[in-house]
C-alpha cells in the first residue's frame, strides 16, 4: 500500500488526496505526515514491530495517517468504533492491551485513565497529536527500512457472544485486496469519493480507503454521517461515488427533497450491511437517478460480493469479487475463501478454528446461488442484531443489563423495523420490581453502551419464560413481542 502512495506522491505530488472541513492534503503531504507519525511512534512512543497502536476518534485525515504510519513502521493498527463508551473501550483495553490509544480525551471518563494504568496503555490526545504532525519538516523524518515490515491490522467484531474478537489481516493481504478492488468495483480515475461511514470499520476501509489509495483518487471525508452535511458535500464537492448503510441511503433519499438539486455528479452508491427492501431501492432510484449497487461482506473477510447490475438483478448481492470464491453449505450457510479472508482471530484459537475450516470462512449468513452464479442473501444463522447496518451483540447488551441493581435475568432479541431493518428489544426479570422503570434502566445503559445498542424497549417481568432444561425461551419472548401469528409468518 505504501508503494502506491509513494507512486502517487511522485507522479502527482500536488494532486488532492484528502479533503476535510475546508483543508486539502496532497499525496506528498499525506505521505510526509504519515511518515512523521511513524517516526513519532518509534522514537517518542517507543513502539516496536507488532506492538498495538489503537485509535478511537471520528473520521479525519488523522485516521488515514494512523493506518499508513502503522503500515510504514510495522506496528499493528487497532481502529476502534468512535461511538464506543467507557465500558466498551474498557473491554477492548483489557482484551488487547494496546501500548498506545489515541482518543479524544475531552470525552473520556477519568476512570479510563485509571484503567490505562492497569493495562499499561498510554493515552494520547488526538488533537494534540495532530498539532504535532502539522509541524512536520520532511528532512527531520528518519525511518528504518520498511522491507519485510509486513504489519498487521486488527478490525474488531463482537460476534454473537459479546466478547470482542480481532480479525487479523497483514499488509500483503490488504495490498492484494486493494489492487483487486481497484479493478473490479467500477471506480474511475476521474472519481471523487465521498466517505461518510467510519473508516475504523471494515466497510468504508475495504470498499473505499483501500481502492482509493491504489487508484490515487481524492477522498472527501466527513467526520460521521449527517444527512444535511452529506447533501451539502454532494452539492459543493462534485462527489461522484459514496458508500452507505441501508438506513443512511433511505434517509438521504428522503432528505434530497429539501434541496434544490437540478444537477449533481453522484453516479453510484454502494450499500452493504444488510439487505435492501425493493421499496427502498426504488426510493433511492427516484431521488438520485440510479439504483444502488448492493454488496455483502463481514469484518472477517471484508466485502466479497457486489451487484454491479442492480437495475437487472434487483435484490441480489451480486457476483463474487475477484479472487473470492463462494459456496453454500448443506444448511444454507455462505462459505467464503479468498484474498480478503482474515489470517485468524487475534489470540483466539478456538474461535479461529470454529470460523475457518479447510480454508473456508463460515460466515454465519444464509443465502443461495442462482443459475447465473449470483448470490442472494436470505438471513443469518448467528444471533446478531443488525440495526441500520450496525451490528449489535445481544450478549453484550444482556451483560450490561445484568449490571443494573436487581436484574436477575436478561434477554435481548430483534424486532423488525421498516427503516432500521431490526432494533434491539430487551426483557428483564427483577428481584423486586418496586420503582424500577424502563427509562431508569435506559439511563443506566447510556454510559455502558453506544447509543445504537440501547434497547428501543425494555420490558420488565417478574420472571422470563424457560424451556424444559431451564434456559430462557427466546421463542416465547418473540411471541410475546410480536404475537405468534406474526412470528410464524
Amino acid at each position: 500500500m505504501i508503494n502506491w502512495l509513494q507512486k502517487h506522491a511522485a507522479e502527482q505530488s500536488h494532486s488532492t488526496c484528502i479533503e476535510f472541513q475546508g483543508h486539502v492534503y496532497s499525496f506528498s503531504q499525506t505521505l510526509a505526515l504519515s511518515e512523521h507519525l511513524a517516526s513519532i511512534m518509534i522514537d517518542r512512543f517507543r513502539l516496536r514491530k507488532n506492538e498495538i497502536f489503537a485509535f478511537c476518534f471520528y473520521n479525519s485525515p488523522g485516521t488515514i495517517f494512523c493506518y499508513l504510519a502503522c503500515w510504514i513502521s510495522g506496528i499493528t493498527a487497532l481502529p476502534m468504533n468512535p461511538r464506543f463508551e467507557f465500558y466498551e473501550i474498557r473491554d477492548v483495553l483489557m482484551e488487547f492491551k494496546p501500548k498506545i490509544l489515541v482518543v479524544d480525551l475531552a470525552r473520556i471518563d477519568h476512570a479510563l485513565h485509571e484503567l490505562a494504568l492497569t493495562t499499561q496503555t498510554i493515552l494520547i490526545d488526538y488533537a494534540s497529536l495532530m498539532e504535532d504532525l502539522i509541524a512536520v519538516h520532511e528532512e527531520d523524518v528518519v525511518l528504518p527500512p520498511t522491507e519485510d515490515l509486513n504489519s498487521q491490522t486488527i478490525h474488531l467484531t463482537s460476534g454473537s457472544e459479546g466478547r470482542y474478537k480481532g480479525c487479523m489481516h497483514d499488509l500483503k493481504q490488504l495490498t492484494a485486496y486493494a489492487e483487486d478492488r481497484a479493478e473490479d468495483m467500477g471506480y474511475r480515475n476521474s472519481d471523487k469519493m465521498l466517505i461518510v461511514l467510519s473508516l475504523n470499520h471494515a466497510f468504508a476501509f475495504s470498499f473505499q480507503l483501500l481502492p482509493a489509495l491504489v487508484l490515487g483518487i481524492p477522498m472527501i471525508i466527513l467526520p460521521k454521517f449527517d444527512e444535511h452535511a452529506v447533501m451539502q458535500a454532494i452539492l459543493e464537492t462534485n462527489a461522484t461515488t459514496i458508500c452507505l448503510l441501508p438506513t443512511m441511503a433511505y434517509i438521504l433519499a428522503e432528505t434530497k427533497e429539501q434541496y434544490l438539486m437540478p444537477k449533481h455528479f453522484l453516479r453510484s452508491a454502494i450499500i452493504a450491511g444488510d439487505s435492501l427492501p425493493d421499496s427502498m431501492n426504488m426510493t433511492i432510484h427516484t431521488a438520485f437517478g440510479f439504483y444502488p449497487m448492493i454488496g455483502l461482506g463481514m469484518t472477517e473477510c471484508y466485502g466479497y460480493t457486489l451487484n454491479r447490475e442492480p437495475e437487472k438483478y434487483r435484490g441480489s448481492v451480486g457476483l463474487p469479487l475477484q479472487n473470492f470464491h463462494i459456496r453454500i453449505a448443506k444448511n444454507g450457510e455462505i462459505l467464503v475463501r479468498g484474498t480478503g479472508v482474515m489470517l485468524e482471530y487475534w489470540q483466539n484459537p478456538p474461535a479461529t478454528k470454529a470460523a475457518l475450516k479447510n480454508g473456508w470462512l463460515h460466515t454465519g449468513d444464509l443465502g443461495y446461488i442462482d443459475k447465473n452464479s449470483r448470490l442472494w442473501f436470505k438471513g443469518r444463522l448467528k444471533k446478531v442484531i443488525v440495526t441500520g447496518g450496525s451490528k449489535i451483540s445481544p450478549g453484550q447488551v444482556e451483560n450490561a443489563l445484568y449490571d443494573y441493581p436487581g436484574v436477575i435475568e436478561a434477554a435481548v432479541i430483534a424486532q423488525k423495523d421498516p427503516i432500521l431493518s431490526e432494533v434491539p428489544i430487551a426483557f428483564v426479570a427483577m428481584h423486586e420490581i418496586g420503582e424500577v422503570t424502563e427509562q431508569k434502566i435506559k439511563d443506566f445503559l447510556v454510559k455502558k453502551l453506544a447509543d445504537y445498542k440501547i434497547p428501543h424497549r425494555i420490558i420488565i417481568l417478574s420472571e422470563l419464560p424457560k424451556i424444559s432444561v431451564g434456559k430462557i425461551d427466546y421463542q416465547r419472548l418473540e411471541n410475546l413481542l410480536n404475537g405468534p401469528e406474526q412470528n410464524a409468518a
